[in-house]
């Protein structure tokens, strides 16, 4: 006989699950029927596609915007489109690039060479009717600056690698620095040509081939085409099959190469710029500025056709035209003015003298003083009768007056001798110093530790204490733009680039094939041909342009990058500029984006756990460190290089435009314990006064081994103090007191 147990009623009853609002995936999957939507949605939700019909409509608009991409993506090269502008670059100093340029047009169906004049170095259009392609290749020789501006507005990079002399000398230094730096500011579709294999002997070339092979695909990988010197055929499909690459930070902004350049001289200071070529990147607005390399940023005056320079397809509206303003105007006088409260009112008026005069008011009277006050006045008056004012507080910038003690930030290094080796071996000997001992700094006997540390402060805790970012800023500080919020307004300027291109390809859609509409509202469309007439364009510029023969780039500037902040980079150290010694401070000259300027940068680590950051004296020989530079804003991305004494001494990129971030420089005053008991100890030479000990007392105090103190009371006339620690503290143990204060980047005056 077979028993069931029932259960009794104090048998646990669970709650059902409520299904519908809290559905798990695999059941959501189960409702969908495993379709999803294509959408970005919350991070750990799966959105219910709609019906059938919905869905297909979705997939359709996804492959129409795919198709259009493609589309647009082709026009580049075409016979109709922009041609494909073809870089080539050496990497030895016997690479032959005539013979690689002979190459790649020998089976063009129509070539047209430029003149070989300055300003716009040397560039060759080419036409392949049966690729139905059409490039412009473009060369600039070893100009390391000139090719670094061919590689930012190329699609396709031809790196010539000679093998004339062997392997061993095929790449030079000047071809190290050039790699490193065009895979630094980012890198197109690329195509490697090895020369020179003729020359040897069948075995020797074997070998100089499977190295170049080797080096092609080690540096940029597998996709990278090689071709050989020797064989046309090869050098031609390889240049006209590549397909280009985005490089996502100059794709935001409308960016030329000038195939033409005309320069109208209207006065004796200025005149006016044409320039012609195909317009590529973002379509431009007529009232945005445009910045020439080298030369600085102006306003478009009006934007004529290029095949026809009598037909103007836009004017700036001076109402919508930015201005050329880089710097904020400064009120040196805009200070507060401390109104007296009631208390010191009623306090002046009970301690005012006023004398009666007969037939004067009361008013009158309250002007008007006692005698030996009047004449004590009238004496003061009648000395400084003959005295200007001092009005040196007035000047700012270079002007201002100097202190006889000297910021400590300011190192001496023999400014006085001109001998490079001398200085040279002063800043190794400091930075070794520095890594031996770093921030441990003495005070000079015959100086007062609060005297010469008067701007610093102790704090109890780096990451938590609290630093106000508006504290005693600099004068500097009063030229800059700040920005409410740098993320939206990143977000808002480019969010205006892409509307303009939606607007275009709406036009595109509307219009025939034939007539591909030039203008669009303010917007002059990418891929055109047109002429750019620039205004106020200064001649001396100009006369400093024309001696260099180097590919004229230009690029337009978005909203609010004519404006002067504080820009931090992350820079990493380049390997073969390890040795070169770099203090904060320094000039450094900056490539970011097409813009070059130079700046005097502070080095700081950056701190993820805090919003204050340390300062760093000299840039570390490896690994990444922030920059901080006074610079004209520039919207992310973009990559950034920098030289320093003509040599790449690293590359990165923005991190952001944010004049709060906080770089506070530390000290590390060090003492000896000379007599310890348990947590207490006797320590010297720290300091050489009592005053000193009185003074920075509420100071913590920190040892090497990990101990935190506080000074109990001084010892005598020479400076030693007693100390008590957290934990029992050992003879040979350093004591240590830090010190920070805020430190600023240095401002160099120049014409953006």
């Amino acid at each position: 006989m077979s028993h069931h147990h029932r259960s009794g009623p104090l048998k646990q009853k669970n709650k059902k699950h409520k299904a519908g609002k809290h559905d798990t995936k695999t059941l959501l999957t189960k409702k969908s029927g495993g379709k999803v939507e294509r959408v970005v949605g919350k991070a750990g939700k799966i959105v219910i596609s709609g019906s059938k019909q919905q869905r297909l409509l979705k997939a359709k608009q996804w492959k129409q915007m795919k198709h259009e991409d493609v589309a647009m993506r082709h026009r580049l090269g075409t016979l109709n489109g922009p041609p494909k502008i073809v870089a080539l670059v050496p990497l030895g100093p016997s690479a032959n690039l005539d013979a690689v340029r002979n190459s790649i047009i020998e089976s063009a169906s129509n070539v047209q060479y430029s003149e070989d004049a300055k300003m716009l170095g040397r560039f060759t259009h080419a036409t392949f009717a049966t690729h139905k392609q059409h490039l412009s290749i473009i060369e600039c020789d070893h100009d390391v600056l000139g090719i670094l501006d061919m590689a930012k507005v190329a699609d396709i990079i031809v790196f010539v690698l000679p093998m004339y002399n062997g392997p061993d000398a095929a790449v030079s230094s000047d071809g190290d620095v050039l790699l490193s730096a065009i895979r630094a500011q980012g890198i197109v579709a690329t195509v490697g040509v090895i020369q020179g294999l003729e020359v040897h002997s069948p075995k020797v070339e074997a070998d100089c081939r499977k190295y170049g092979q080797r080096f092609f695909t080690t540096e940029f990988g597998e996709s990278c085409k090689i071709a050989q010197g020797n064989n046309n055929l090869q050098v031609v499909r390889a240049v006209l099959t590549v397909q280009p690459k985005v490089l996502h930070w100059r794709e935001i902004r409308s960016y030329m190469h000038s195939t033409t350049v005309n320069y109208v001289q209207e006065n004796e200071v200025a005149g006016s710029l044409h320039i012609s070529g195909f317009l590529r990147g973002k379509p431009l607005s007529v009232n945005q500025l445009i910045h020439l390399t080298d030369i600085g940023t102006y306003q478009l005056s009006h934007v004529l056709k290029g095949d026809d320079n009598t037909t103007v397809l836009a004017r700036a509206d001076p109402s919508k035209q930015e201005d050329l303003q880089y710097e904020a105007e400064v009120g040196t006088f805009a200070a507060e003015q401390t109104w007296p409260t009631e208390e010191e009112l009623k306090e002046a008026a009970a301690s005012r003298k006023e004398v009666q005069v007969a037939g004067m008011s009361s008013y009158q009277a309250a002007w008007n003083m006692d005698g030996e006050d009047a004449e004590d006045d009238m004496n003061m008056e009648s000395d400084n009768e003959d005295e200007l004012p001092d009005q040196s507080f007035c000047k700012v910038g270079a002007d201002a007056p100097k202190t006889q003690e000297g910021d400590d930030d300011e190192m001496s290094l023999v400014d006085q001798d001109e001998d490079m080796e001398y200085r040279k071996a002063e800043k190794e000997k400091l930075q070794a110093e520095h890594e031996a001992f770093p921030d441990e700094v003495d005070i000079p006997g015959d100086t007062l530790g609060k005297d010469r540390f008067a701007r610093y402060r102790g704090m109890k805790s780096f990451r938590t204490s609290p630093w106000d970012p508006k504290e005693s800023l600099p004068i500097d500080y009063a030229r800059l733009f700040q920005f409410e919020s740098f993320i939206y307004t990143q977000k808002r300027v480019l969010d205006e680039g892409k509307e303009a291109e939606e607007q275009w390809k709406e036009a595109i859609k509307k219009a025939s094939d034939e007539s591909t509409p030039l203008l669009v509202g303010e917007y002059i469309a990418s891929g055109a041909y047109v002429t750019l007439v620039l205004k106020n364009v200064p001649v001396v510029k100009m006369q400093q342009r024309m001696l260099v023969n180097r590919p004229f780039v230009l690029s337009s500037l978005l909203r609010h990058e004519n404006r002067m902040s504080v820009l931090n980079f992350t820079i990493q150290r380049h390997a073969s500029s390890s040795d070169v010694v770099v203090k904060s401070k320094d000039p450094v000259m900056f490539h970011c984006g097409f813009r070059r300027f130079q700046g005097c940068p502070i080095f700081s680590d950056e701190n993820m756990k805090s919003d204050k950051h340390k300062f760093q004296r000299f840039m570390p020989s490896a690994g990444w460190t922030v920059a901080t530079v006074y610079g004209p804003a520039t919207f992310q991305p973009a990559s950034v290089l920098a030289f320093h004494s003509n040599s790449l001494i690293g590359s990165g990129t923005l991190l952001n435009v944010d004049p709060d971030r906080i770089m506070l420089k530390r000290v590390v005053i060090a003492g000896t314990p000379v007599r310890v008991k348990k947590r207490k100890a006797v320590v010297r030479y720290m300091f050489h006064s009592p005053d000193d000990v009185r003074w920075f007392k509420p100071v913590e105090l920190t040892t090497k081994h990990g101990m935190t103190g506080h000074i109990t009371e001084s010892l005598g006339t020479h400076g030693d103090f007693k100390a008590v620690f957290n934990k029992p503290i050992k003879q040979h143990d350093t004591v240590c007191l830090n010190l920070y204060k805020r430190v600023y980047p240095k401002r160099v005056v120049q014409d953006m």
